[in-house]
């Protein structure tokens, strides 16, 4: 039941920096420890953040005592992740075999056979290592020789008539 609440009160504690409501998880398998400050969850895993939202095959949630509330520290998910994150002006699709994502940095990092699809301007990002900062505004890509990065900007112009 300690566990139950303190789940309860991460949802609570974790939606204040993102500007969110609520937060729901689904999964088929659920751990928590209250001594380790980690819940892992596996299974068809999604997690709801009003506008966004995510899938994986695990999930895996780091938690710190700040002001004396458990507080997500880091979101680890892996295995087919998939990820649609909104801000007040872009809206991004991302993939990749990992995603790291830090909510007090607003950070995220895809690793392995990353893809991002900036929706609102329209733009593609591949790589081995995607790195998004929203508060910078900021993106950084590695790139392996077999992998090398992709950039890809598709433009809407239209052709004078005659």
């Amino acid at each position: 039941m300690k566990i139950l609440l303190a789940i309860l009160m991460t949802t609570v504690a974790f939606t204040a920096p993102l500007g969110k409501t609520n937060i729901k998880v689904q999964a088929t398998n659920f751990y928590a420890s209250d001594e380790k400050n980690i819940i892992n969850l596996s299974g068809d895993v999604k997690l709801d953040m009003g506008e966004d939202y995510l899938t994986a095959k695990k999930l895996v949630i780091n938690l710190k005592t700040i002001n004396n509330k458990k507080t997500p520290v880091k979101f680890e998910a892996t295995g087919g992740v998939k990820l649609n994150i909104k801000t007040k002006t872009k809206e991004f699709f991302c993939k990749g075999d990992k995603i790291l994502f830090k909510p007090v940095d607003d950070l995220y990092v895809i690793v392995g056979n990353g893809f991002v699809h900036d929706k609102t301007e329209n733009k593609e990002l591949y790589g081995q290592k995607i790195t998004i900062d929203i508060k910078k505004g900021e993106a950084s890509i590695q790139g392996t020789k077999n992998k090398p990065v992709k950039f890809i900007m598709k433009f809407n112009v239209k052709k004078p008539k005659k």
